[in-house]
């Protein structure tokens, strides 16, 4: 389990993680497995235990990786099929719709922890949830369709809030490892406290955060910690699946933007005012992104 800071390591960590992440230079291009498989994780900010600094993949990022994208297929499968399934036949399913990508886990997930408080705001979406989903939609050229299945995807998710909290619990962790034996998509977070209070939305497709750009003292690396969500990457390969209808890419796109929003919404929601947000947008100058400060009402 991670451990707590004290208020004298938290405010060197906003301090280094605003000079880290508004630094173009430390974003790079998505990395691919041996096999040639991009790689989604979880927007988790410690560094993941099974790396080395130096080894780390620049990969895809989304509230729960694995987790994330199986409650999206849960609540997808109601909403467009009308039929109920279990959160690890939902794992299974996305695995088989999304064959060239692997989907990552870690243990200590909050995400994990929170499904079913997210599952719930993604139900009844609080003012800061249904800003992100109406810019993002706008962002992607996506409002009408976005409109057109958010109710669809809400009701859907209050379906499987009261349906994950009367499960039994299940080896989740077991159950996204068996999914995908040659590689190793399972593993646990380095032992750092849970620093981060920044929080950044990737409008770039192409980009993920690189861990490899940290200073290579481990107690200056651990201070520079942020949530990543690589939104538009994930989008992107979202629209490149062929095994799934055009019906299903849309409402899957309306889960995704709502699960990303809600997870927001509920990460920074007790330290709201101390929490930097960021957008790295795309660029035609060089280094081809900028790294813009978000102000909220």
């Amino acid at each position: 389990m991670a451990g707590s800071a004290s208020p004298e390591l938290l405010e060197e960590s906003k301090i280094a993680s605003r000079e880290f992440y508004m630094n173009p230079a430390s974003y790079g291009a998505l990395s691919y497995t041996r096999d040639y498989l991009r790689i989604m994780g979880c927007i988790e900010p410690r560094d993941p235990g099974h790396q080395e600094p130096g080894g780390y993949k620049i990969i895809m990022q989304t509230g729960g990786g694995d987790f994330g994208e199986a409650l999206d297929e849960a609540i997808v499968t109601l909403a467009n099929q009308k039929q109920v399934i279990t959160f690890p036949e939902a794992m299974a399913r996305n695995n088989s719709k999304r064959p060239f990508t692997v989907f990552d886990v870690h243990y200590d997930c909050a995400f994990d922890a929170a499904k079913v408080q997210i599952a719930q705001e993604m139900a009844r979406p609080s003012e800061f949830t249904q800003i992100s989903v109406a810019e993002w939609a706008a962002h992607f050229n996506e409002a009408d369709h976005v409109q057109s299945t958010l109710g669809a995807i809400s009701v859907s998710a209050a379906v499987h809030a009261n349906k994950l909290e009367a499960e039994s619990d299940n080896d989740l962790h077991a159950i996204a490892d068996n999914l995908y034996p040659s590689h190793k998509n399972v593993y646990p977070c380095k032992e750092q406290p849970k620093l981060s209070r920044t929080y950044v939305i990737n409008l770039h497709p192409h980009v993920g955060k690189n861990r490899n750009k940290k200073p290579a003292d481990p107690c200056e690396a651990q201070k520079i910690q942020a949530y990543n969500d690589t939104l538009a990457a994930n989008v992107s390969d979202l629209a490149a699946n062929n095994r799934m209808s055009k019906a299903e890419r849309g409402y899957r796109l309306t889960a995704m933007l709502l699960r990303s929003a809600a997870t927001r919404t509920l990460i920074t929601a007790a330290y709201y005012d101390e929490f930097l947000f960021l957008d790295v947008l795309p660029s035609q100058n060089d280094p081809g992104l900028i790294v813009a400060e978000r102000k909220f009402q």
